[in-house]
């Protein structure tokens, strides 16, 4: 009969005890990059879903070839408005007191087909339950789409339609499809035929350009027969747990969190070439 002392069970404890806690941590740490490349997978297929649907939008821009309506509603070709200072400032991981200034600006633009016109605009707001979107503030929000059409002819009857359907939209949830949430940045730049970024108003009055301190744009607004020869598109996201904490903490300490998620941020970048673009604008 073969009997064990009690030194060598204790040993044997200690060599399983050891093993299984190495089994553990090896679990824990797979388990750990499992979801973080599930959550990037996520986050990546968001972003290029949106990316894929922006671009096809943006390469249809077209002119209208109206002359302003300045009233509630004027016709523009191509729309962009930073609605909300302050801006959401992230500290760059890695760098000494780098930020990353996050910008939610608005976009809108029109498209032409056959006899039908397409007013088409993108944003970033929060929902408050009750059917009213809100601007999310130095914080994140949702990325909404809306489109509306009208006939060559009703166009034409009543020119600020389309600006005056997005300004509804902004604004209410039954107009807008959300596309994608945890966004912190969303920004657009246009260029010219020469591929110079747009930052100066056109002498032919056609293109309106304004700028906050800073390089950081707030306002494009294209008339008559101007449109962006090329655009520039930055759309920041969040990743999914970034979002839940941050959807968790009370609304004046939301932004300090987000503040420190650099690395949780990812920006889908794309520049879109314009089609219809009438190069005597730029002459």
């Amino acid at each position: 009969m073969i009997a064990f002392s009690l030194i060598e069970i204790m040993v044997v404890v200690g060599l399983l005890s050891l093993i299984i806690v190495g089994l553990v941590a090896m679990f824990g740490q797979t388990q750990r990059a499992f979801r973080a490349s599930m959550t990037q997978v996520d986050v990546l297929e968001g972003g290029r879903a949106v990316s894929d649907l922006i671009q096809r939008d943006l390469s249809q821009v077209t002119p209208a070839y109206m002359s302003p309506f300045y009233g509630i509603s004027p016709v523009r070709n191509f729309d962009v408005l930073l609605r909300g200072l302050p801006t959401l400032k992230q500290a760059l991981p890695g760098t000494n007191n780098l930020q990353r200034t996050n910008l939610l600006e608005d976009l809108f633009f029109l498209t032409h087909e056959n006899q039908t016109w397409t007013g088409i605009g993108y944003y970033v707001r929060t929902n408050d339950s009750v059917g009213n979107l809100e601007f999310p503030g130095p914080s994140h929000g949702s990325l909404y789409r809306f489109a509306t059409n009208y006939t060559d002819r009703q166009f034409k009857a009543n020119p600020g339609v389309f600006f005056r359907d997005y300004f509804v939209a902004q604004r209410t949830v039954a107009r807008s499809s959300k596309l994608l949430d945890g966004v912190v940045h969303f920004q657009v730049r246009p260029f010219d035929v020469t591929n110079g970024w747009i930052t100066t108003t056109s002498t032919s009055t056609n293109i309106v350009t304004g700028f906050v301190s800073g390089p950081n744009s707030y306002l494009y607004r294209f008339y008559s027969n101007a449109v962006p020869a090329a655009v520039e598109l930055e759309v920041g996201v969040l990743e999914i747990r970034a979002v839940e904490r941050a959807n968790a903490l009370p609304v004046n300490v939301r932004s300090n969190y987000l503040s420190q998620q650099a690395a949780r941020t990812h920006i889908f970048r794309l520049r879109v070439p314009i089609r219809n673009v009438d190069p005597a604008v730029y002459q």
